[in-house]
């Protein structure tokens, strides 16, 4: 005679499991809203530095720079295949 647990029991199947939508214990609750933190504002101060730091404008230039050579390479081994 096999002893199971009381948690298997009430667990449903695996086939039965992926139809349903997932549970609070599998995805917690601040998943779903897309809050990482406390969802009341700590501070009322406006943000007024909106400019973005010569770090970011660099960083900019490099992606768009990998993004321009890629394509560029992508055009030219199309002509030479053709």
């Amino acid at each position: 005679m096999s002893v199971s647990s009381s948690t298997d029991s009430r667990r449903p199947k695996k086939s039965d499991r992926l139809n349903m939508p997932p549970t609070s214990e599998e995805f917690p609750r601040d998943f779903f809203s897309g809050v990482a933190g406390p969802t009341t504002a700590t501070s009322s101060a406006p943000v007024t530095n909106t400019a973005w730091a010569p770090m970011t404008w660099a960083l900019l230039l490099v992606v768009c720079g990998a993004l321009f050579l890629d394509a560029l390479d992508t055009s030219m081994v199309s002509v030479a295949l053709l």
